[in-house]
């Protein structure tokens, strides 16, 4: 079993998984950074928390960003494809 995911840049906070949560603080308002740092926080975590899960139940859990997606479809499919083409000889 393959599980796909296409996550938004921006609701998946790529910011802070790639650059940290320094580089996410620069660019909140300072008003209201405390709600979103919490809530990007919770949400990197609750993306782990699935992957592991499903990973651990024997899926395959393929990740994408949004952007990557949108800028090479092509790729995103042949990934799709090699996992599931990879499941299908296993299974055998």
């Amino acid at each position: 079993m393959v599980a796909v995911f296409i996550d938004g840049d921006y609701w998946h906070a790529r910011l802070l998984r790639e650059k940290g949560l320094g580089a996410v603080r620069e660019r909140l308002r300072p008003e209201n950074e405390s709600y979103w740092v919490t809530k990007f926080t919770r949400r990197v975590e609750r993306d782990d928390e699935v992957t592991a899960a499903l990973s651990g139940a024997g899926w395959v859990v393929i990740r994408l960003w949004e952007s990557e997606v949108k800028r090479d479809l092509t790729r995103a499919v042949d990934e799709v494809v090699s996992a599931v083409s990879s499941r299908r000889r296993e299974r055998r």
